[in-house]
């Protein structure tokens, strides 16, 4: 074992080691989950989901029974949250409609409640971190996959004809982008050959589906969450900031290299197609229903029932471009819900995000490094999350529910560390 291996290891053995039962298995719940989402291969049911809900169910009888769990400020705004998108579904024309969209909430609200009040160690931390990890690298390698087999199929087609429900465009890699962070914080507190290798792995076929699939969001989501993480998580004079230096450059190569097998693509669509797809004429019928229905919106999922018409009568000038495909969303997280959830749905959403960000500042002021770095990571997800958010992400698609809500409670029990004997460095 080398000097570093047996210093990390010895912190490790200091971390908070009385793992209740219930965070064990809340840990396992959790880890399950994620990966369970993100496997190419499923059963006729939702295994992932009904293991996480016994787990969750058990560890919450047995934790009862050991102590009172933790509770955290940000239970009011992450319920304000969820009763607002419940409230627009219920106020929505096909209430229906805006009812079977909303079924991510369930395992997004059981993944901040078991992360927030039963994970115990920085231990299962690290776990859930690496968990993420795996489950980025087997989205991106399905991805991958499925254009080894069909190289010539569009992006678009190649990930709506793979298994997994988690894939049906190819912007879908910008979920494993809002992952990186917490991919570099595991191999950097947890530096174990086994974890550097799933990393290694995590980033070089994340980079090469990025350049394949052409994915313009997915890049910039990628370069956004790296560059928060160093300026979160480290001095100028940090050694890992060297280290994550190297790294990145590492990775400009492979991206080149990606880029340049397709011949360039993804460079040219970058310097070329500015509006993005035909996203500025979204983002104005997105704003002209919210004119119409201001308060509580039209209600989740609606944008695809109404935005052909609401452009039909704006009258966009001709250098506006408008895609003729169908488009279930706006495109625009932001815009989204002001559309399907009106004023309501949008200041629910953004008290949640700055209750986040402040849990981060309260995170970066303790003196355990190791606790930083994964404060770090979790920030800077969190803002890669919130960047991607102006291009991309629609609460439509099951990740990006299961993502904002793993990646609260993350942020909500690390902030329970910082807390724990003010700094947890005695830990």
């Amino acid at each position: 074992m080398s000097p570093r291996s047996a210093v990390v290891r010895a912190k490790i053995d200091k971390w908070p080691a009385a793992s209740s039962t219930a965070s064990l298995l809340g840990c396992i719940g959790v880890c399950s989950y994620l990966i369970g989402l993100a496997s190419p291969v499923s059963p006729g049911f939702d295994l992932p989901l009904v293991l996480l809900i016994v787990l969750a169910t058990v560890a919450a009888v047995a934790g009862g029974r050991q102590r009172t769990p933790a509770r955290s400020f940000m239970i009011v705004p992450v319920l304000a949250f969820a009763a607002a998108r419940l409230a627009s579904s219920l106020a929505a024309a096909d209430a229906g409609r805006g009812l079977r969209v909303l079924a991510p909430l369930l395992p997004g609200l059981l993944l901040f409640f078991v992360l927030s009040e039963w994970v115990e160690t920085r231990r299962h931390v690290v776990a859930i971190c690496v968990s993420l990890t795996v489950a980025g690298l087997l989205l991106a390698a399905t991805l991958l996959c499925a254009w080894w087999l069909s190289p010539n199929s569009d992006a678009d087609v190649l990930a709506s004809v793979t298994s997994n429900p988690m894939l049906t465009v190819k912007n879908d890699i910008t979920a494993v982008a809002v992952l990186a962070p917490l991919a570099l914080a595991a191999a950097l507190v947890w530096p174990r050959r086994l974890i550097q290798a799933t990393v290694a792995a995590f980033f070089a076929v994340m980079i090469t589906v990025i350049a394949i699939m052409r994915s313009r969001s997915a890049l910039l989501t990628l370069i956004v969450a790296l560059v928060a993480f160093a300026v979160l998580g480290f001095g100028r004079r940090s050694t890992r900031i060297r280290w994550l230096l190297a790294m990145l450059a590492g990775l400009a190569v492979v991206a080149v290299a990606a880029d340049a097998l397709g011949g360039f693509r993804l460079a040219h669509k970058v310097a070329t197609d500015w509006q993005g797809s035909g996203r500025v004429a979204l983002w104005a019928a997105a704003l002209a229903m919210f004119r119409d229905a201001p308060v509580l919106g039209h209600g989740p999922n609606t944008f695809v029932l109404h935005y052909r018409a609401y452009l039909d009568a704006l009258q966009l000038p001709a250098w506006i471009h408008v895609d003729p495909r169908v488009t279930p969303w706006a495109h625009n997280l932001y815009l989204e819900l002001l559309a399907e959830q009106g004023i309501v749905g949008l200041l629910a959403f953004v008290a949640v995000s700055v209750a986040a960000l402040s849990m981060v500042a309260r995170i970066r002021a303790s003196r355990d490094s190791d606790l930083r770095c994964l404060g770090a990571a979790a920030g800077a997800a969190f803002i890669a999350y919130l960047m991607a958010a102006w291009l991309e992400l629609s609460f439509i698609k099951a990740w990006v529910t299961v993502v904002f809500f793993t990646l609260l409670g993350l942020l909500t029990t690390l902030t329970r560390f910082a807390k724990g004997a003010g700094t947890c460095a005695a830990s």
